[in-house]
């Protein structure tokens, strides 16, 4: 996926973009937990291999093994940790320690997913990538449409 955004700051061989999110996003049925906050606006770390630096109107992308391992990291763990608390706990005290433990392992999920993302933030290895510079469309707008009929 590909969207347009432009530098906010830069760090090293990071820089942090602001983007719209597209066409893409908005058909997406996930597209609520991405971007819970409802701002118009994302803000996203990315590689920047061009240099690009701020103020820079950009082309990001990010490649689809990383998308599909983070929401089966994101959805999957705690949903796991989850399940074996409960499954440990009704075997061992019933309905209150299936509860308990429940609990427990959707916590222990969500520390999981914590601790595996600042290791995946330090790697980068998943992070989307900065593709190139363009000319500039605005701040961290999307290109205009195609000129047409309006209707």
């Amino acid at each position: 996926m590909e969207e347009h955004g432009r530098v906010t700051a830069v760090h090293g061989d990071r820089a942090d973009v602001e983007v719209v999110p597209g066409d893409a996003c908005r058909s997406c049925g996930a597209s609520g937990f991405c971007n819970w906050t409802g701002k118009r606006h994302k803000l996203l770390t990315a590689r920047n291999p061009v240099q690009a630096g701020i103020g820079d109107t950009v082309l990001v992308t990010t490649p689809e093994s990383g998308r599909s391992r983070s929401a089966a990291l994101v959805f999957g763990t705690p949903a796991v940790g989850m399940l074996a608390g409960v499954l440990l706990g009704s075997l061992l005290w019933g309905n209150t320690g299936a509860a308990v433990l429940g609990g427990v392992g959707l916590g222990l999920g969500l520390l999981g997913i914590k601790v595996i993302d600042k290791r995946a933030a330090r790697s980068g290895r998943n992070l989307p990538v900065i593709l190139r510079r363009v000319d500039a469309v605005g701040p961290a707008e999307c290109p205009p449409e195609p000129a047409g009929d309006s209707g």
